[in-house]
């Protein structure tokens, strides 16, 4: 409703973003596998990004049907991308701004590398994250290693 009405909705982004982030420790202790955020196209809780997280541990962004419905009930495809990645970004911002130690894109088999995903898909929230993390996460200290953005201190 705050949206629809042009209200500014920063802080309940971040309220959805933050209660939509889940950290999945590593089943074999594996510190660097829980200090990782994945990301990837959505495929289900056990397949894609979701199910990498799941297996191998890593933090990954999942709103729940109940609370993505809620979000986008009674817009239109554009304002419901406006807000949803809006959503999205914060939960991309945070992880940078935590320094955490890797962002990892899971790629689909059709892609050889996440520059083509976005240019195939360029309307889609995967090529939203790759784009986002492409022209920000330099500033927050990470270099970009074909499909991971690794942490590397603030520069």
């Amino acid at each position: 409703a705050a949206f629809t009405a042009g209200h500014p909705t920063t802080s309940l982004a971040q309220q959805v973003a933050d209660l939509s982030t889940h950290h999945i420790p590593s089943p074999v202790g594996d510190l660097a596998k829980a200090d990782r955020v994945v990301l990837g196209k959505w495929a289900g809780m056990d397949d894609g990004y979701i199910g990498e997280a799941r297996r191998n541990g890593g933090i990954y962004f999942d709103t729940g049907d109940d609370t993505w419905n809620a979000l986008k009930l009674g817009l239109g495809s554009d304002e419901e991308k406006i807000l949803g990645w809006q959503v999205n970004e914060r939960f991309l911002r945070s992880q940078l701004e935590n320094h955490v130690g890797r962002i990892e894109y899971v790629l689909p088999d059709e892609f050889q590398t996440v520059e083509e995903l976005a240019k195939v898909r360029r309307r889609s929230y995967s090529a939203m994250e790759i784009n986002f993390l492409k022209n920000n996460a330099a500033a927050y200290g990470y270099r970009q290693h074909g499909n991971v953005w690794m942490y590397e201190g603030v520069k």
